[in-house]
């Protein structure tokens, strides 16, 4: 697990500014698992994509999975420095933006696709998350996320031997330590519904690389565990659970006007002026810097 030195007054959005995310993914067990999800973004996203939207997207780890099929692609995150990293990794093509998942700059079913890895585990309120990311895809788009699953097979063996602090069959999220949450696979699938959402597909990740990483050099020549992906996922047995949910409604096309051009004040949504050094909005004069190819709303 990542380990991060959170201290009382740090806020939600600066846990990881600055992470040295580059170095955590190139031990074994970390290798193994980018390379699984790497190969669960490619099959699970419906590419092409027409408008992407990746939140919480880090440095852009899984940006060669979807980059060369999306016309447009939009990075969020929560860190500048993260995001300056994606930025110079795409080649400068990605809007970037640093900015509250709550709060998205965007006008409503502007995107097709819209993928969340490795975020919702810090979500205190993943409904009020799941019904703005709804808000923002078109009907008929696509949700790509995963979370981190309370009743994975080793949390219940835990809670067998009394090891394990809460119960893993119980649907309430469970707090693990600092922001992290662990969630219970049927309270997901609720919350998709009352989203707005209906789950297609789900996938497991999370066993094979902790096998590689014990065997150290042997577990490179493993295989990622991509064949048991589906079954892990079907039985909830997998520490984290990728999904597939459908955004309700009838697909209709996506609006021509660059994403760049659409941006809306995310406090009173008025389409936002645009300027050399950023965005400004013409009704309440909020200014959003631009900074080294970050658009800054935080």
């Amino acid at each position: 697990m990542f380990h991060l030195d959170v201290k009382p007054e740090t806020r939600e959005t600066e846990l990881y500014e600055n992470a040295d995310y580059l170095t955590f993914w190139q031990g074994v067990q970390q290798q193994k698992l980018d390379e699984l999800e790497q190969h669960l973004v490619r099959q699970m996203l419906h590419l092409p994509s027409r408008r992407l939207l990746d939140v919480g997207c880090g440095y852009g780890r899984l940006l060669d999975a979807y980059l060369a099929q999306s016309t447009e692609v939009v990075l969020l995150d929560s860190s500048h420095s993260l995001l300056q990293q994606a930025y110079v990794r795409t080649g400068g093509r990605a809007l970037c933006l640093a900015c509250d998942l709550h709060h998205l700059p965007f006008p409503a079913g502007v995107f097709d696709q819209v993928m969340m890895v490795r975020v919702f585990h810090h979500l205190p309120d993943s409904v009020a998350a799941l019904t703005e990311l709804g808000r923002v895809l078109g009907p008929g788009g696509n949700l790509l996320f995963s979370y981190c699953n309370k009743k994975n097979l080793e949390r219940v063996l835990r809670w067998l031997l009394g090891k394990n602090p809460y119960h893993p069959f119980r649907r309430e999220p469970a707090w693990v330590w600092e922001i992290f949450y662990m969630h219970h696979p049927r309270q997901v699938d609720a919350d998709l519904q009352t989203a707005g959402f209906s789950l297609q597909s789900v996938r497991g990740a999370g066993v094979v690389d902790k096998l590689a990483g014990i065997l150290g050099r042997v577990g490179r020549r493993f295989p990622p565990g991509a064949a048991l992906a589906p079954l892990l996922g079907r039985l909830a047995l997998a520490p984290w659970i990728f999904c597939d949910a459908r955004r309700s409604g009838e697909a209709a096309p996506l609006p021509e006007t660059p994403i760049a051009d659409q941006l809306i004040c995310p406090t009173c949504q008025c389409r936002l002026e645009h300027l050399a050094e950023g965005r400004r909005c013409p009704q309440c004069d909020k200014f959003f810097a631009l900074q080294a190819g970050v658009l800054n709303f935080l």
